[in-house]
C-alpha cells in the first residue's frame, strides 16, 4: 500500500486507515460490541485532549473500504476470540496474532485522532500494518494476557475499557484492559519486564490457522484495580525501550522520524 504523509488538519479530508480516500463514514475507535460489553456505550470515556465523552460518540473518519476490511479481518474475528478468552481462558497462536493486530490497529488510530490537530502528521500504514500477516521472524513479537478474578464495575456500572500507552513511533507496543482481560503486545526480548500476573505467548515461527495448540491463560489479577494499575506500570516501562528501538532502526536504514517540523512518521 502506498504511504501518504499527512499535513496538519488533513485527516478531516482523508481516511485515517489508508490515507488514500475521502472519509465516507465514521467508525467507533472501540467497536460497538465492546462498548456494550463494558457498559461504556453511554458512559464518558477518555477522548481527544483529555475530554471525556460517551463511548458511542468516540468515532474517527474512515472510508468504506477500510471500514469493511477492518470489520472483516479484525473486528469480527477479535470479537469471537474475546468471547473465547472470557469463556474458556485459552486461544491458539493464530488467534494470538489477531489479538496483536487488533491492538496495533486500535492503538495507532487512537494515537492519531487524540493528537492536537495542528501538530499531527504521520505515514499512513495503519490498514496495511494491522491487516497484513506479521512479518518474519514472528517470534520477535509476544503477547501477554491476564484475566481478572473479580471484575469490578465503577459506580456507574461501567467496566474497564482503555488503552494504557500511545507510542509516537513504535507500532509494536500496545497495552490496555478491556472488561476482565489485560493485554500487552511487545518485543519478545523484553519478556523479563512482564510480571508473573500475565501469561506470555511468543508467536511461533509459522502461522497456522488449523494449529491446535492451546495457549492457556492461567494467571490473573485479584481485581480490576490491580489489572489497570499493573498494566499501566508495565506499559510505561516498555515505552521508552520500544520507542528507542524504533528510532534506532529508522536511523540505521536512513529514515528520519521527522519530516520537516512538526511532521512525524509512525513506523
Amino acid at each position: 500500500m502506498k504511504t501518504v504523509l499527512y499535513k496538519p488538519n488533513d485527516f478531516r479530508e482523508r481516511c485515517l486507515g489508508c490515507g488514500l480516500h475521502s472519509p465516507d463514514t465514521k467508525e467507533h475507535v472501540y467497536p460497538v460490541w465492546l462498548l456494550k460489553e463494558t457498559k461504556t456505550w453511554n458512559y464518558p470515556i477518555g477522548w481527544i485532549s483529555g475530554k471525556k465523552i460517551p463511548g458511542k460518540n468516540c468515532v474517527f473518519p474512515i472510508c468504506n473500504d477500510c471500514n469493511q476490511i477492518f470489520n472483516d479481518m479484525l473486528e469480527g474475528p477479535f470479537h469471537k476470540i474475546f468471547k473465547k478468552i472470557k469463556e474458556k481462558g485459552s486461544i491458539n497462536d493464530y488467534e494470538a496474532e489477531i489479538v496483536i493486530r487488533w491492538m496495533w490497529k486500535t492503538t495507532q488510530l487512537f494515537y492519531m485522532i487524540s493528537q492536537k490537530r495542528e501538530n499531527v502528521a504521520w505515514s499512513t500504514n495503519v490498514r496495511e500494518k494491522s491487516t497484513s500477516p506479521i512479518e518474519r521472524p514472528r517470534s520477535r513479537i509476544s503477547l501477554a494476557l491476564a484475566l481478572t478474578k473479580d471484575n469490578i464495575e465503577n459506580k456507574a456500572g461501567a467496566e474497564p475499557l482503555g488503552l494504557d500507552v500511545l507510542p509516537k513511533y513504535s507500532v509494536v507496543l500496545s497495552a490496555g484492559v478491556f472488561s476482565n482481560i489485560s493485554i500487552i503486545t511487545f518485543y519478545s526480548k523484553y519478556r523479563n519486564l512482564i510480571p508473573n500476573e500475565y501469561d506470555v505467548h511468543t508467536l511461533l515461527s509459522e502461522s497456522n490457522k488449523d494449529q491446535e495448540m492451546e495457549i492457556i491463560i492461567n494467571h490473573s489479577f485479584s481485581d480490576s484495580f490491580s489489572a489497570i494499575d499493573t498494566t499501566i506500570k508495565v506499559a510505561n516501562k516498555l515505552l521508552p525501550l520500544h520507542e528507542k528501538d524504533c528510532l534506532d532502526f529508522g536511523a540505521a536504514i536512513g529514515i528520519n522520524p521527522f519530516v520537516g517540523d512538526p511532521y512525524k512518521i509512525i513506523s
